[in-house]
């Protein structure tokens, strides 16, 4: 598990600093990121590469739908149109087997709680929990701005749920927070001073 600065972060801690000719270097470097991306993957091949939460933009939630109708929309999205998605959640592998793996313990008779009812770590591990039935076999978790999650305890339990999980994959998580309690195996930090990504093992 690694736990470094988004978009979002880094675009607020860098923004008022970094000269324009550092803005264009790093817009060239990722221009060629994508570049060597696309020669080396299909635009499929690189998708089912990743799972992605965190985003609003892309997993946010009805909050008057219930656990049970997200999870069995999600199953049913990922799977042969002519296979009928099981009733009860607990009989869906992709959803039982993420569930377990990050701590996730709603049954098919809890699931009938609406989505808003959620607490905010419950809601967010859910969003996890559907990227991750989306790509059973990505090879990299990315969850964008954990600091979705307001309190530093809530960041930390889910935290560990991550550190937990990245020992079946690597997990990236971004902040704009260090990690103060030393949870995650790497943490890399955006330095001011000297424009420099420095990766440190704990």
């Amino acid at each position: 598990l690694a736990v470094g600065p988004g978009p979002r972060g880094a675009v607020r801690a860098l923004a008022p600093v970094l000269p324009w000719r550092i803005w264009a270097a790093l817009e060239a470097l990722l221009l060629a990121l994508v570049a060597v991306t696309r020669a080396v993957y299909s635009p499929s091949t690189a998708v089912s590469l990743l799972a992605l939460a965190g985003v609003p933009e892309i997993d946010s939630l009805e909050r008057l739908v219930t656990v049970r109708a997200v999870i069995r929309e999600q199953a049913a999205w990922h799977q042969p149109w002519w296979k009928p998605t099981p009733r009860s959640i607990d009989n869906i592998p992709s959803y039982t087997q993420a569930a377990e793996l990050l701590g996730f313990t709603m049954t098919n008779d809890d699931a009938t709680t609406l989505v808003g009812e959620l607490d905010t770590l419950s809601r967010l591990v859910l969003r996890i929990l559907l990227a991750i039935m989306a790509r059973p076999n990505a090879d990299l978790l990315i969850v964008d701005d954990i600091d979705q999650l307001r309190s530093m305890e809530l960041r930390n339990k889910l935290l560990v749920k991550l550190r937990d999980y990245s020992q079946l994959k690597p997990v990236i998580a971004t902040s704009v927070n260090s990690d103060f309690t030393c949870l995650c195996h790497n943490h890399v930090a955006l330095t001011t001073d000297t424009y420099q990504i420095t990766a440190v093992n704990q």
